[in-house]
């Protein structure tokens, strides 16, 4: 008896220890069944109680139409007199989750007269995967398919059913540039409108893929040379008259079309290719000069004061220029070169820009950026890309102690020797948050006082004498 007792609580923890929800029912007949009883996981999984339970027949416990079901399962078991594997949804104390269960038919006699249930819940588990399977044919910012999910169609689509198959490059222009600028994130809002754009003018049957950081590629099964080219036009006009963002869209796009099955697939990418980079030149050049307006306009709209600075900087500058005896395009570029010398700023933090107290180490490390930043937005167009090393050696000094490449005396340009003394001058003479502007005795004496070290001398004293006028030569 001690045996048997203690075999039967060995058999309790068992049963009611296991995170699986267990349960037996008895089957009365090949379409009658009822519950014996279930486990504690069963009953705090499903919600049911084992007096809901015991003795009842499915249909009693889960209504008519929920009933039917999980009795068909029990049916199914039955007849194949073997392990059972099914996964259903089914109800529990909170929602509808998934469940896989596993019937093992107890067979006497020849014929079934139990079956052992288990059940375990895995919605997560299929959550997980589905957003896995999800991950890896799709691209996590756009939603749109990735280079994996795309070159598997490529394979699946190029048969004869589906000519004539187009196939459409698009090229995202500017994006470089407005990550630059505005950031990352501002670059990922113009690749989802981009994104979004394309969606809405393609059939349910085209396949639409981000393949690179800002490419996209279309498959178009069934589709002519004149059927791509009316999307093409869609396309085109959906992105150039979105006006959703801060930021201007643009995209080359260049597409073919293959009309027979043995025409090479890879030379057909490759042509479309070649004609999206034809529309590129002609189309990016312009775009960039609009994307470097907006970028000029953003700064001086968050901050009037670096608008006044800016256009400040850029007139003195061209008359430093202009008295050391420079050409006189170089005194025409002064001026341009001065407007846009902290261009670099619209990156940094408005928080930093504007703190009214003086900067801790860790933002002076990230208003330094500034001039490096510059230096790749101007570098982006063309028309302003001579200037950008110029904007880039603005902050070097004399001595060597500068940034961001510790140039010294003549190996700094003229031009950014010049915007340094004119860029500190006049930031000593401008309000500060956390500073009252000097006066203009005190910022030349500051300036003669850093001469041969953060300056070239020869240049402070030109500044002083010519551009600041000849009263403050006794100071």
């Amino acid at each position: 008896m001690e045996d048997i007792k203690r075999l039967k609580e060995e058999y309790e923890t068992v049963f009611n220890g296991t995170q699986d929800s267990m349960f037996l029912v008895e089957v009365l007949g090949p379409d009658r069944f009822r519950y014996i009883r279930a486990n504690s996981a069963y009953h705090r999984e499903t919600g049911v109680t084992e007096k809901q339970l015991q003795g009842k027949t499915p249909q009693e416990v889960w209504g008519e139409d929920l009933g039917k079901r999980v009795e068909e399962n029990y049916k199914n078991c039955v007849e194949s007199r073997d392990v059972y594997v099914y996964e259903e949804m089914f109800p529990a104390p909170v929602d509808r989750p998934l469940w896989h269960s596993v019937l093992t038919p107890v067979i006497r006699n020849g014929e079934v007269e139990y079956l052992v249930g288990s059940s375990r819940n895995i919605t997560e588990q299929r959550k997980h995967q589905e957003e896995a399977e999800y991950l890896s044919f799709h691209d996590p910012l756009t939603g749109l398919y990735n280079r994996r999910f795309f070159e598997e169609e490529l394979s699946r689509l190029d048969t004869g059913r589906n000519l004539p198959l187009t196939f459409v490059m698009i090229d995202v222009n500017g994006l470089k540039l407005a990550n630059d600028a505005f950031g990352h994130d501002a670059g990922d809002k113009i690749l989802i409108r981009i994104a979004n754009a394309i969606k809405g003018e393609c059939r349910s049957d085209d396949i639409i893929a981000r393949t690179g950081g800002d490419e996209f590629v279309l498959l178009l099964p069934n589709t002519d040379p004149k059927a791509a080219e009316t999307l093409v036009k869609r396309i085109r006009n959906k992105i150039e008259n979105d006006t959703s963002g801060t930021m201007p869209l643009s995209a080359a796009i260049g597409w073919e079309t293959k009309h027979k099955i043995d025409e090479s697939m890879i030379e057909l990418m490759k042509k479309a290719e070649d004609n999206m980079y034809r529309c590129k030149l002609t189309e990016n050049a312009n775009l960039r000069n609009n994307t470097l307006g907006i970028i000029i306009r953003a700064l001086f709209d968050k901050n009037d004061r670096e608008e006044r600075h800016a256009e400040s900087v850029g007139v003195l500058s061209a008359a430093l220029a202009k008295a050391v005896g420079l050409s006189e395009t170089t005194v025409s570029d002064m001026e341009i070169i001065g407007r846009v010398h902290d261009i670099g700023k619209i990156s940094i933090d408005d928080r930093i820009l504007e703190k009214p107290d003086r900067l801790d180490p860790d933002e002076w490390r990230e208003i330094k950026r500034h001039a490096e930043i510059g230096y790749r937005i101007l570098s982006a167009v063309s028309e302003y890309a001579p200037i950008a090393n110029l904007v880039l050696q603005h902050h070097e000094r004399w001595d060597g102690e500068g940034y961001p490449g510790n140039l010294k005396e003549h190996e700094i340009s003229d031009e950014a020797r010049i915007i340094a003394i004119v860029d500190a001058y006049d930031a000593m003479t401008t309000d500060k948050p956390y500073q009252p502007a000097m006066t203009k005795e005190e910022a030349i004496r500051e300036l003669r006082n850093n001469a041969g070290s953060q300056f070239d001398p020869a240049y402070v004293e030109v500044f002083i004498k010519s551009v600041c006028g000849n009263e403050m030569e006794a100071i």
